[in-house]
């Protein structure tokens, strides 16, 4: 569904959406996002390039774009933020998508995420997602960390006599302290979702197969 209306009267059909080229922001007050959606317009934003989503539209978008994750995944989109999403509007937050294909528009919806509380605000592009927004420590929220309810952020500061002798790739992973005994909270997420039964949604096998066709 491209961005058309940005009202949330009616419950427009839901169809797979990709996000390449917008920036998608999370609200936990609809009064936020109402806030947001006025100043937005107030900077320029045409009507057809921001669309609000209540937490009801959110819930169905999400759940469409999952139903066709292996598409939107090769365009940007992302099966855990998906989820993320899907989980946000089911605690009843609102968001909007707003259609900032260059850095500058990026920037000023970042600054109207800030002004009225968003959660987080994710610019999609064709490789990468960025946050726009940062942690409240004041850091970079990094891609999976636990701001968006999914990794946790590795709190442990590293090691100081590491970090003052670079090693070669063998010889970190030979390193049987390198962790400080502390387990690593992805391999610890990993662990718990195949324990789920999740699937990896990673490129890995394609590659592999790609590979042993090419190779010598």
């Amino acid at each position: 569904m491209h961005p058309t209306d940005n009202t949330t009267d009616t419950l427009p059909d839901v169809e797979p959406f990709s996000p390449v080229g917008h920036v998608i922001v999370c609200f936990p007050e609809a009064s936020g996002m109402q806030g947001a959606l006025a100043a937005l317009h107030s900077l320029g934003f045409a009507p057809q390039d921001v669309i609000a989503y209540t937490p009801e539209q959110m819930r169905r978008q999400a759940e469409a774009n999952m139903a066709q994750a292996g598409v939107l995944a090769s365009l940007g989109q992302d099966l855990n933020l998906m989820k993320a999403d899907l989980a946000s509007a089911e605690q009843g937050h609102s968001f909007l998508a707003v259609h900032a294909p260059d850095d500058q528009r990026a920037a000023q919806v970042a600054d109207v995420a800030r002004r009225f509380g968003a959660l987080r605000a994710q610019k999609y592009g064709h490789l990468i997602i960025e946050e726009l927004l940062t942690a409240p420590g004041g850091e970079p929220q990094v891609f999976e960390s636990n701001d968006r309810g999914l990794d946790e952020v590795s709190t442990q500061p590293a090691s100081t006599e590491a970090s003052a002798v670079p090693t070669l790739p063998h010889e970190h992973d030979e390193q049987a302290g390198m962790t400080g005994g502390v387990q690593s909270p992805r391999v610890q997420q990993g662990a718990k979702d195949l324990a789920r039964g999740l699937k990896d949604t990673s490129r890995a096998p394609e590659a592999d197969a790609a590979y042993q066709r090419i190779k010598p």
